[in-house]
């Protein structure tokens, strides 16, 4: 699926001194996560900032230079699956930001270790974190482009929101802590998602809380009731309420039956 994969940490300055590196063509596929706020990349002579967090794609055969210092996790690879890079390469966008360059930069670090440790399995480990970064890609892009017209700048922002309520959707989560995730007005906030992503913050958190909520009934031995506390349902009353008004079951019922995928 993808092989010839390199990954390593890259500083421009032990290699270029000029303010402008020379113009190269990309043979592989390039993944780059900024780790400083200096400088640029020109990717046919279209400038991308080198904001910390900036996420940037090239694809084989794009023309490429660097302006001023910089530093940057780096991944190289080569697809043959012509299908796969069609479906999930093509459509990644130049640049984007990762919403937790913390958790990004990890997968950049475990590729490196992997690849210098040189264990037994160590090209299958790369391989897994390479293909984790490009389905956050993936994910990111379709989210962002998802937004049109006035809400297209802000989707990144829902991007972030969704995050934020996957990280924490079993807590009591009010409108204006989404729109504090997302840094916008909690009108303006609810306007831009459901724009974007075609459903409202509160019904997108609740099939979040719902979807953790038939994993545990059917894979967990614990209560209802610790499962309504645990997928942020307030009680384990309103989590039957919710499972009769979406699936039209109890939790019980769910749990102890075959039911149809589509529920």
């Amino acid at each position: 699926m993808l092989d010839s994969i390199c990954a390593g940490y890259y500083i421009s300055q032990q290699h270029w001194r000029q303010e402008l590196t020379p113009l190269r063509t990309a043979r592989q596929y390039e993944i780059e996560l900024y780790m400083t706020g200096q400088g640029a990349s020109l990717i046919d002579a279209q400038r991308f900032p080198h904001a910390r967090g900036n996420l940037l794609f090239v694809h084989p055969g794009q023309r490429r230079q660097s302006h001023r210092a910089f530093a940057c996790y780096y991944v190289h690879f080569s697809c043959p699956d012509g299908a796969f890079a069609d479906e999930y390469l093509s459509p990644l966008p130049q640049v984007t930001r990762a919403a937790d360059p913390g958790r990004i930069g990890a997968l950049f670090s475990d590729m490196i270790r992997a690849q210098a440790g040189g264990q037994a399995g160590w090209e299958l480990i790369v391989q897994a974190k390479l293909l984790e970064l490009v389905g956050e890609l993936y994910y990111i892009g379709k989210t962002c482009r998802a937004g049109t017209g006035a809400a297209a700048p802000y989707s990144f922002d829902v991007y972030r929101a969704v995050e934020f309520m996957k990280e924490n959707y079993a807590r009591r989560l009010t409108l204006s802590d989404l729109a504090g995730a997302a840094n916008l007005s909690p009108s303006y906030f609810h306007a831009v998602f459901k724009r974007t992503l075609g459903t409202t913050p509160h019904r997108y958190l609740l099939s979040l809380r719902l979807s953790h909520a038939k994993s545990l009934l059917r894979n967990s031995g614990k209560s209802i009731a610790q499962i309504a506390e645990l997928c942020g349902f307030e009680t384990q009353s309103y989590l039957s309420y919710v499972f009769q008004k979406e699936l039209h079951v109890t939790p019980k019922y769910y749990r102890d039956h075959e039911i149809p995928a589509i529920l």
